[in-house]
């Protein structure tokens, strides 16, 4: 097993060699512990309807920037295109 010097150098190595789990660890701090914590202390639970709107789009350019990702830049546009265009409907 690897030894990391600092929680920062450990987080780091996870984002680099496994950028889905690093997403999922991610998803599950931010949003199934977070706002059920939020949820929990206003007791409404509307917060996750931000979250279909703003995390989609986020993952999608977190995979396509991420330093190892190889992509077709065409189809990788039409695609955050098609995201974004789905994520912005959702606000209206």
């Amino acid at each position: 097993t690897p030894s990391f010097g600092t929680a920062a150098h450990a987080v780091c190595s996870v984002a680099m060699g496994s950028p889905i789990v690093f997403a999922n660890v991610l998803f599950f701090l931010n949003v199934t512990v977070g706002f059920w914590a939020v949820g929990l202390c206003q007791r409404s639970f509307w917060l996750i309807d931000p979250y279909w709107t703003l995390i989609p789009p986020a993952l999608g350019h977190l995979y396509q920037l991420h330093p190892n990702a190889h992509y077709n830049s065409g189809r990788s546009a039409i695609a955050m295109a098609l995201l974004w265009t789905w994520s912005a409907r959702l606000t209206h």
